[in-house]
C-alpha cells in the first residue's frame, strides 16, 4: 500500500513540476505521436494541448509561412529521434501573431537500453536574441562612426605623406652631394650626417604613415575562430620563434565571425610587435564567448612591464609612443583593422604585470 502510496506521489509531483516549468516541454513517441505538453509550450506555440496531441503536424505549422523553419526542425527532430540537438529557430504565433525566437533542445527517453521517444525542450530567447540585435546594431553603429573618422584621418595622412615625401627626397639628396665635398671640415660633415639621419628618420615616418592610409577594405569572409587563432599562433611562431599558449574554449572555436583573415593576423601582429619590443618572454591568446551580445572576444595576453595607466588612454592614437625610435603607428592600424572588420578592440594592463588585449566581434550571422 505504501509503494502505491509513493507512486501516485510521485506521479503528482512530476506532473506539478512539468506544468510549473518555464521552459516549454514535449515528450514524442516512435511513432510521432505527442505523449505530452505542458502549459508553456501551448501558450509559446498558441495552440491548446489537445490541438496538439491530436492534430496532424502539417495542419498546425504549415498555416504560416513563417513557421516552415520551425515545422522543418520540428519534423527532422522527431523523424531521426536526435539527441543533444540545439537550435534556435523563429516562430509565428498563430493566436497573438507576435514573432518569437525559440530555443529547441532535444533529449530523449529510454526505457533500459531501448530510446522510446524523444523530449523537446523550447525556450522563449526572443528578449535576449532582441538585446543581442540591438547590441550589434549599436556595436555596427558606433564602429561605422569610428571607421568615418579613421577615413578622414587617412585620406589626411595620405595628403600629407605624398606633400612630405618630396621636400625629404630633396634634402637627403643635396646633403648626400654636399657630404662628398673633399674640403669639408669634421665640424661641417657631422651637421650634415645629424641631417641624413633625421631625414631617414622622417622617411620612415611618412612611409609608416603612407602604408597606413593605403590600406584596402577587408574581404569579410567566414572565419572561423580556431583557424584565426591558428593563424596568429603560426604567425608569432614564424616572426619570434615563439609559441603563443592557447588557452581556448573549445565550445566556440567553430563558431564564425565575418574576418578577413590576413588583415586580422596582420592586427594581431602589431600588437605582439608591440609586446616583444617591450621585453615580452610569454604570450597567450583565448577565445571567449561575450555574454553581453553573444559574440566572441579573442584574447591576446602578455608578460611584458605592462602599461602605465597615465599612457593607456592613448596608446591607439596617431604617432603615439614611448619608444625613441619608433613611429607610433602600429597599434592605430591594429585599431583600424579591427574597426574595419565589424569589431571593436580594448585594453586591460597594470604596470609590472604585463597587458591583455580584447578583440571583440559579432557572430558571422549564419552563426547566429
Amino acid at each position: 500500500m505504501r509503494r502505491i502510496m509513493d507512486e501516485s506521489f510521485k506521479q503528482i509531483a512530476t506532473q506539478n513540476i512539468v506544468e510549473a516549468m518555464a521552459l516549454g516541454l514535449m515528450v514524442v513517441d516512435h511513432d510521432g505521436e505527442v505523449v505530452l505538453v505542458n502549459p508553456a509550450l501551448t501558450t509559446m506555440l498558441g495552440f491548446t494541448e489537445e490541438e496538439l496531441r491530436n492534430s496532424s503536424w502539417g495542419e498546425l505549422f504549415f498555416s504560416l509561412e513563417e513557421n516552415y523553419e520551425f515545422n522543418d526542425v520540428l519534423m527532422e527532430v522527431i523523424r531521426f529521434e536526435l539527441v543533444n540537438f540545439r537550435r534556435q529557430v523563429p516562430y509565428t504565433n498563430p493566436r497573438t501573431n507576435r514573432q518569437l525566437m525559440l530555443s529547441l533542445v532535444s533529449s530523449f527517453l529510454r526505457q533500459g537500453k531501448e530510446l522510446t521517444g524523444v523530449v523537446l525542450l523550447v525556450e522563449d530567447i526572443t528578449e535576449a536574441h532582441q538585446r543581442q540585435q540591438r547590441e550589434r546594431r549599436l556595436l555596427w553603429e558606433r564602429n561605422l562612426l569610428q571607421r568615418e573618422r579613421a577615413d578622414g584621418l587617412k585620406n589626411l595622412a595620405l595628403s600629407v605623406a605624398h606633400q612630405v615625401r618630396n621636400p625629404i627626397m630633396t634634402i637627403a639628396g643635396f646633403t648626400q652631394r654636399l657630404l662628398k665635398a673633399e674640403t669639408l671640415n669634421d665640424n661641417m660633415r657631422s651637421k650634415l650626417e645629424i641631417i641624413i639621419e633625421e631625414s631617414n628618420k622622417l622617411e620612415k615616418t611618412v612611409k609608416t604613415v603612407a602604408d597606413y592610409a593605403s590600406l584596402e577594405r577587408p574581404q569579410l569572409d567566414q572565419l572561423e575562430v580556431g583557424v584565426l587563432i591558428n593563424e596568429i599562433r603560426s604567425a608569432t611562431r614564424q616572426k619570434y620563434g615563439l609559441e603563443m599558449n592557447p588557452e581556448n574554449d573549445n565550445s566556440i572555436r567553430d563558431v564564425c565571425i565575418a574576418g578577413d583573415k590576413g588583415q586580422l593576423v596582420r592586427a594581431v601582429m602589431h600588437i605582439v610587435d608591440n609586446a616583444m619590443e617591450f621585453g615580452c618572454n610569454e604570450m597567450s591568446i583565448k577565445a571567449t564567448a561575450n555574454p553581453d551580445n553573444g559574440g566572441v572576444t579573442i584574447s591576446i595576453s602578455d608578460d611584458g612591464p605592462g602599461i602605465a595607466p597615465d599612457n593607456l588612454p592613448y596608446i591607439f592614437d596617431p604617432f603615439y609612443t614611448t619608444k625613441p625610435q619608433a613611429v607610433g603607428m602600429g597599434l592605430t592600424e591594429a585599431r583600424h583593422i579591427i574597426l574595419d572588420n565589424q569589431g571593436d578592440v580594448s585594453v586591460e594592463s597594470n604596470p609590472g604585470q604585463g597587458a591583455t588585449f580584447h578583440l571583440h566581434f559579432p557572430l558571422a550571422l549564419d552563426s547566429v
